[in-house]
């Protein structure tokens, strides 16, 4: 009797390196904080607690998968427009849909090279090629970054800040405006025009 052949993933999906997360062993430490994690050093917040416990009872049911009075309460709080605002369960599930929405075959994501391992990873997922840039002093380097902006480009990700990564840096608000307005320039002379821009957040 044959046995058929189980299904076959897509070309590259078995050449991604699978994610490892940051170490969590430290020699004399029952249970170390793992910032590159999210972890936190201060513990839950109190006010967090309390919402939780607040809603105990209400976990059997399924959530608003629109997180519409989260997307509410964070216009409010940052004077953006709430349809103008994407929730998810972690960033990976957000790089996942930017990445889905806008990359594949044949297209290049554009990466620090010590940002989160994520953006490697999803491009490789969609078919797209990651492009790593260069660092300067574990920082990302912004005329690095725009060398590779090729035709192919569709996605630039920069870890701001980089807790993820090796360095640990953050950059001001107004630097990474600049870097999205060169960027915007760059493109209109030689990428191809579905490139896109995501405003930069305010930090």
């Amino acid at each position: 009797m044959t046995i058929a052949a189980g299904p076959t993933p897509r070309p590259g999906i078995l050449d991604i390196a699978p994610y490892v997360g940051g170490e969590a062993k430290i020699a004399g430490v029952d249970k170390p904080i793992r910032l590159a994690s999210n972890e936190s050093a201060l513990g839950p917040s109190a006010k967090a607690i309390a919402a939780y416990r607040a809603l105990a009872g209400e976990i059997h049911r399924y959530p608003d998968g629109s997180a519409l009075e989260l997307r509410e309460a964070l216009g409010r709080r940052h004077r953006l427009d709430p349809e103008r605002i994407v929730c998810g369960a972690g960033s990976d599930e957000l790089i996942t849909l930017l990445l889905r929405s806008y990359a594949g075959p044949g297209d290049e994501v554009l990466y620090s090279r010590h940002g989160f391992l994520m953006y490697p990873i999803g491009a490789q997922t969609v078919g797209a090629r990651p492009v790593a840039a260069p660092e300067r002093e574990l920082t990302a380097d912004v005329d690095a970054l725009l060398e590779r902006v090729s035709e192919r480009t569709r996605i630039v990700f920069i870890a701001n800040p980089n807790i993820r990564g090796r360095g640990g840096t953050r950059r001001s608000r107004r630097q990474c405006r600049d870097v999205a307005h060169l960027l915007e320039g760059l493109c209109a002379r030689r990428a191809a025009p579905r490139l896109g821009l995501l405003p930069a957040g305010r930090r």
